[in-house]
């Protein structure tokens, strides 16, 4: 898998904790924070994380909140019909 990982810059165990709870949670939208997917402490992980899965259109969400309270919020987020596509791919699913 680590050979296929499109997502090299950002740290693997963020973008795994984000997909494998929006995974979890399909087809119904989830809010998730850094606490919510155990990476407490690491908002900006997060926060790279999420905004990596975005721009590669793997998730999208209502809000991405960010300042406004005690940690980053992702409001309402599933995984698109690509992004459910490629994490299959990842764990040879397909």
């Amino acid at each position: 898998m680590a050979k296929d990982w499109p997502f090299p810059d950002i740290p693997t165990r963020a973008v795994a904790a984000v997909l494998e709870s929006l995974d979890a949670s399909w087809p119904e939208p989830t809010n998730l924070t850094p606490a919510s997917i155990h990476l407490e402490g690491q908002d900006r992980t997060f926060l790279v994380a999420v905004i990596a899965l975005q721009d590669a259109g793997w998730l999208m969400c209502e809000a991405l909140l960010a300042g406004t309270g005690q940690e980053p919020c992702i409001i309402d987020a599933v995984l698109t019909a690509k992004g459910r596509t490629e994490l299959a791919r990842l764990r040879g699913e397909r």
